[in-house]
């Protein structure tokens, strides 16, 4: 549990994913969950990182195995009531959860483990998602303005559209600004929809968030982190001291 929370907090979800899954297979001993009091949370961090991942079937599994753990405690119930606003299309709404979140003004006992890293992956893929979905509803072209009725970020960039072969080799916090394309570089120019989505799309496969996106790749998120390892070394050492 240690070592799946503190991964967490660094970002390397590579581990998280290793240990997060050893603990779904521990809770599900009845024998064994009687002795923690963090298996919502957990359950819960594991299913927003299946969120991310776009797994649609892995999610409904999760959630048929787990729903009565991950309703008794807070980093479950959290979990929960992101995901329903996410696979009902209610992505301002998530960000704005996401958002209470960073600002401490709601869940306070889970934002030191999510506010680092996962939240803000959620929180710019949910824009992404929404993007994606006001892009095939508003074809050929809308409006700056329109995008910012729904919250969405509309700096200029310009109209050329970028490689995928740029997108997967930049750095995570390069890839945070909304992939916009317009007509033209004038500021008053209008959202190309015909290039931004496509963009989107290929933003969405780099964040390993491919639901929707066909034949996209799933590279692992973060980074290679060691501070969890010492951290988790160095609890074992005290106790064995005491």
């Amino acid at each position: 549990e240690y070592c799946a929370r503190t991964s967490l907090e660094v970002g390397d979800f590579k581990v998280f994913d290793q240990c997060s899954s050893q603990l779904e297979e521990l809770y599900a001993d009845s024998a064994l969950i009687a002795n923690t009091s963090n298996a919502s949370d957990l359950l819960g961090y594991r299913l927003l990182y299946l969120t991310l991942q776009g797994n649609g079937l892995a999610v409904s599994e999760f959630l048929q195995r787990h729903h009565r753990l991950l309703r008794a405690g807070m980093g479950g119930s959290f979990a929960l009531k992101l995901r329903a606003k996410l696979a009902q299309g209610c992505f301002s709404s998530a960000v704005k959860l996401l958002t209470s979140l960073r600002d401490g003004e709601s869940y306070p006992g889970i934002a030191q483990v999510l506010q680092p890293r996962m939240s803000p992956m959620l929180s710019h893929t949910a824009q992404l998602w929404q993007l994606a979905s006001l892009c095939k509803a508003l074809k050929p072209a809308t409006t700056r303005q329109r995008l910012q009725q729904f919250g969405l970020q509309t700096l200029q960039v310009k109209s050329k559209a970028s490689t995928q072969k740029d997108l997967s080799s930049a750095d995570e916090s390069q890839v945070t600004e909304l992939p916009i394309r317009f007509t033209s570089d004038a500021a008053d120019g209008k959202v190309d929809v015909a290039l931004t989505l496509p963009e989107v799309e290929k933003r969405l496969g780099v964040l390993g968030a491919t639901a929707g996106v066909v034949g996209a790749a799933r590279p692992r998120f973060g980074e290679n982190r060691s501070d969890h390892i010492r951290g988790f070394a160095r609890v074992i050492t005290l106790a064995e001291s005491r």
